[in-house]
């Protein structure tokens, strides 16, 4: 399959991790929340940090439609 685009994205592991993309549009803080065993920061004050579910559900709908897409070519 020909590939259709191609993405570098750099990323520190853990429970806090911080995201970059190459073209720095993704630049972000990701913190899971104090409910899970997070630290207490409140994910919501801090306008670059989102929740790892967060970044999920922003993704999959779009890829999904994606591969709707393209199966029926």
């Amino acid at each position: 399959m020909k590939a259709m685009c191609s993405v570098e994205v750099i990323t520190t592991a853990g429970r806090n991790s911080y995201v970059k993309s190459d073209n720095y549009v993704l630049d972000l803080y990701v913190r899971w929340p104090k409910a899970m065993g997070g630290a207490s920061e409140d994910v919501a004050s801090n306008s670059s940090t989102t929740l790892p579910n967060q970044v999920t559900a922003a993704t999959a709908r779009p890829a999904q439609r994606t591969a709707c897409i393209l199966s029926t070519r």
